[in-house]
């Protein structure tokens, strides 16, 4: 009987072994060396002039881990129709220890300073994020991520001195992100959820799973391949809709079929 449950036991292992996500070892050609801005979840409401396609250069160590990414925004008055402006004397600068990232971002420029904002990244054995702890001037926020069995986000709690929100992945038949439901909540009391929506994906390897450390790739980096479509809808507490927003790409890819985050059109 023993050695029954023994081989039940091994079976059931080999099994989750088998349908586990295994972590990606990016050879050093497959790393991207910089992507502009227009691809990623950024703020929509920054200066961008017609002439001027703000990109974000990305430096690696020997261990093909970055350590600077090159490129970011300054806050600004509000009163010009917009809150931030990109600039190339912003960078985040990566440093490595254990199972922990820090990532602290820092400024080039003599003319001006930049808020304190740092974000440690812990990481579990095969390499996933199970927590982020950001922290700026005023506030500080913890993220607390959560894994089925297969390796796969399948949740994720944050919170800080004012808020709680609930976050749940939801996955298409071919592993890709299919939709993201953030439920938030004010001193206990549910305030509405933000749901996002993925589509239009590509058959082409993502070049940017390695980057999920950074807040603005997150969302790309969670799927096998890329999509083309972002939808981003608000309810408020009733369920109600209060606004929608779409975004829609169109990629150029290289004459070996990968998708080129740096090449705009």
């Amino acid at each position: 009987m023993k050695k029954n449950i023994i081989i039940v036991l091994l079976i059931v292992a080999s099994i989750i072994s088998c349908n586990k996500e295994e972590p990606i070892d990016y050879p050093k050609e497959d790393l991207i060396n910089s992507y502009y801005i227009n691809y990623m979840n950024y703020s929509d409401n920054f200066i961008v002039s017609l002439s001027f396609r703000p990109i974000v250069n990305l430096e690696y160590n020997s261990q093909h881990q970055i350590t600077k990414r090159k490129g970011g925004f300054l806050e600004i008055n509000p009163a010009t129709g917009y809150n931030k402006m990109f600039s190339d004397e912003i960078f985040d600068e990566l440093s490595y220890s254990s199972n922990k990232i820090l990532i602290e971002k820092k400024t080039s420029s003599t003319e001006y300073q930049i808020p304190i904002f740092k974000r440690v990244i812990s990481l579990n054995n095969d390499g996933k994020i199970i927590q982020e702890i950001a922290e700026t001037e005023n506030n500080k926020k913890t993220v607390d991520y959560q894994y089925n069995t297969a390796g796969r986000l399948f949740s994720s709690k944050f919170k800080n001195e004012y808020s709680t929100n609930e976050t749940f992945y939801y996955y298409n038949a071919q592993k890709n992100i299919d939709s993201i439901v953030a439920k938030s909540y004010s001193n206990q009391l549910y305030t509405g959820k933000t749901v996002e929506i993925f589509k239009d994906y590509d058959d082409k390897t993502n070049p940017v799973k390695h980057l999920f450390f950074f807040e603005e790739i997150f969302n790309r980096s969670l799927s096998l391949n890329n999509y083309a479509t972002y939808v981003k809808l608000l309810f408020d507490k009733d369920n109600t809709l209060q606004s929608a927003y779409e975004t829609k790409w169109t990629f150029t890819y290289d004459e070996n079929g990968s998708i080129r985050f740096d090449k705009i059109q």
